[in-house]
């Protein structure tokens, strides 16, 4: 896991263009379109990104959003995971925490 953790960040500090993000935010359903305000924004698939989950929910894309909401640099994750899913997307779900925390 610890792996899957290291290289995560360091994907996402690629993307981030030197500025780190303060605040992550996970957009439920409805409020996808909030991914849309950000300015110089950045997409990341979960999919390239080690160890995070693949959301199994219809509307949920898995989709990492890196920019700036009025000015200051966020996270925006569209796609999260529920219990429902099963044990293994909690695994993951402790991946991208432990990720974002890193970040």
């Amino acid at each position: 896991m610890t792996t899957q953790i290291e290289q995560s960040k360091n994907v996402i500090l690629e993307k981030c263009g030197g500025e780190i993000p303060k605040i992550a935010i996970t957009l439920g359903s409805g409020l996808g379109e909030l991914a849309q305000s950000l300015t110089d924004a950045t997409i990341i698939q979960y999919s390239d990104l080690p160890g995070f989950p693949t959301p199994s929910v219809q509307g949920h894309v898995g989709e990492l959003h890196i920019g700036k909401l009025n000015g200051v640099p966020v996270i925006c994750l569209k796609g999260r995971v529920h219990l429902y899913e099963g044990l293994d997307k909690i695994a993951n779900l402790k991946v991208m925490i432990r990720t974002l925390k890193a970040v």
